[in-house]
């Protein structure tokens, strides 16, 4: 499994750490022989942080294909409907299992 928790804001210290998940999702998961599940438990998410998470399930998706066992669980603060209704636009556009949970 791997996390990606905390504020998320458009910043270049946060792009940095984006593209080595990003590269670590393309070289080293296809890798990885078992089932994967990736958290999101991010409380402030700006357009560039959609943009690299997107990024991030658009790799998932193809690797799900391919036959790798992944699933996302998405956490998000009880009173933030915005960061749950993205939770749910997200695992209605991409087909891979989407666990969505308030905390």
């Amino acid at each position: 499994q791997f996390e990606i928790s905390g504020p998320s804001f458009s910043d270049n210290i946060y792009q940095e750490i984006y593209e080595k998940v990003l590269n670590w999702t393309e070289n080293e998961m296809p890798k990885i022989d078992c089932k994967i599940n990736c958290i999101f438990n991010i409380s402030i998410l700006n357009s560039l942080s959609y943009k690299n998470i997107l990024q991030i399930l658009i790799l998932f998706t193809e690797y799900q294909k391919k036959g790798k066992e992944i699933s996302i669980t998405w956490y998000f603060e009880g009173d933030d409907e915005d960061n749950e209704e993205l939770a749910e636009d997200l695992s209605q556009i991409f087909d891979i299992p989407f666990t969505i949970k308030a905390v």
